[in-house]
């Protein structure tokens, strides 16, 4: 099982440029799931680093967060082609994802398709702005739980297995690369 649900995340990371086609739940949760370790797996590289040679190093979380954004958005946009919806509604999530501003009224960085829940004890404007982030995060997880559509067809076949896809993918890769034979022949 965890095999399949670590294919299944390959395959959404390889797809981080198709915004074609369908994605099954299968592979937005092993994503999410994959993304959330591969995210805290840096958080403790770079808290280890920090610790002992840099304060406030942070790079590789940075690095990996920009680019399981990337992915993601593919993901969603797939993901909502599954259910019936066009992939432009992703702008909607994109559109709530930015955190617009903090309590003190400066422009945050609190970006990404799995914000942080964030509130703003003062109320106002920004308490609403703050709790955008999470609205996103809310409609994600929607979009995730939510079963294929019946209007999906005209974005492709049924999603296969995710897992299949991705044996079937490096399976492929090897069979690119000349055999020890066939190399010194």
């Amino acid at each position: 099982m965890l095999k399949s649900i670590f294919n299944c995340f390959l395959h959404a990371l390889n797809a981080w440029d198709d915004y074609s086609g369908r994605a099954s739940r299968k592979e937005f949760w092993s994503y999410v799931l994959g993304s959330l370790l591969a995210f805290i797996a840096a958080m403790i590289f770079d808290l280890a680093f920090s610790m002992l040679l840099f304060p406030d190093y942070f790079a590789l979380s940075i690095v990996v967060v920009v680019l399981l954004n990337i992915a993601t958005i593919a993901l969603i946009v797939r993901r909502l082609h599954d259910i019936g919806l066009s992939g432009i509604w992703v702008l909607i999530l994109l559109a709530l994802s930015f955190e617009y501003a903090s309590a003190d009224g400066r422009l945050t960085a609190g970006f990404g398709i799995w914000p942080h829940f964030s509130f703003s004890m003062n109320g106002g404007a920004q308490g609403l702005w703050s709790f955008m982030p999470s609205i996103a995060l809310l409609l994600a997880i929607v979009i995730g739980l939510l079963p294929s559509g019946k209007k999906a067809e005209r974005y492709g076949d049924q999603p296969a297995d995710c897992a299949a896809d991705a044996h079937a993918l490096s399976d492929e890769k090897e069979n690119d690369e000349p055999s020890e034979k066939e190399a010194t022949s």
